[in-house]
This record gives C-alpha cells, sequence and structure tokens, in this order.
C-alpha cells in the first residue's frame, strides 16, 4: 500500500508518516504541506490510502479531498481526515467525501484500524 499524509503542520505530518512507516506494513508514506501539494502528490503517485488535515493553506483538507476524487473518479482512494477542530470535524462529515474522519490527536489504535479498512479496500 502507498499512503499520503497531508497537514499544514510539517512536525506532526512527519510523525504521522514516520509512525505509518514503522508500525504497519505499507511500501511507501509520502508526505505534502498544504491541500494544493496533497492533491498534486495524489495525482501523481495514486495512493491507496490519503491522511488529510482539514483547515491548511492554499486548499482545505475537504476541498482537497474533493479535487482527488474528480481527478481519478474510477479510483477511489480510501480518504481519511483528521482535525482538532469541532467546526472543522461537522465539516469534513458533512462533506460526505471521507471514508474516516478522526479527530486529532489521533490515537495510534484507531489509526492502525482505519488502515486496515484501507488494506481490506486495497485487495
Amino acid at each position: 500500500m502507498h499512503l499520503l499524509v497531508v497537514d499544514d503542520s510539517q512536525d506532526g505530518a512527519e510523525l504521522m508518516a514516520d509512525l505509518l512507516r514503522t508500525c504497519s506494513s505499507v511500501d511507501s508514506v509520502e508526505v505534502a504541506y498544504d491541500g494544493q501539494d496533497g492533491v498534486d502528490k495524489a495525482r501523481a503517485h495514486l495512493p491507496d490510502m490519503v491522511v488529510l488535515d482539514i483547515e491548511m493553506p492554499r486548499l482545505s483538507g475537504v476541498d482537497a479531498a474533493m479535487a482527488i476524487r474528480l481527478a481519478e473518479p474510477s479510483r477511489r482512494p480510501y480518504l481519511v481526515a483528521m482535525t482538532g477542530k469541532p467546526d472543522s470535524l461537522h465539516a469534513a462529515i458533512a462533506s460526505g467525501t471521507f471514508d474516516c474522519v478522526l479527530g486529532k490527536p489521533v490515537p495510534w489504535s484507531a489509526l492502525a484500524d482505519v488502515l486496515e479498512q484501507a488494506k481490506r479496500r486495497h485487495k
């Protein structure tokens, strides 16, 4: 599985990517630091799962998720929203774009469950 982590907090994005690299059986994990960069990397590398922060510069996580869905309609990466703000949490859910929505800080057990769901879809 190929994963993409998109978060404007560089430390948060790198920490999540490192956790995914070391604690799960994935082939690769890429990182992007804003929504537009995330969309560009998703189009170029076709990840199986994308973890998106909701509030980001240039393009919100919701808008980035919609752009990723529209870019490859026949291919559906598993999209995971993450946010620490209740209003953003509701916006992510209301968009209907995400397969899963997680609150920050994301417990490893919740992320591991989501990764297993994505792997089942990937097979």
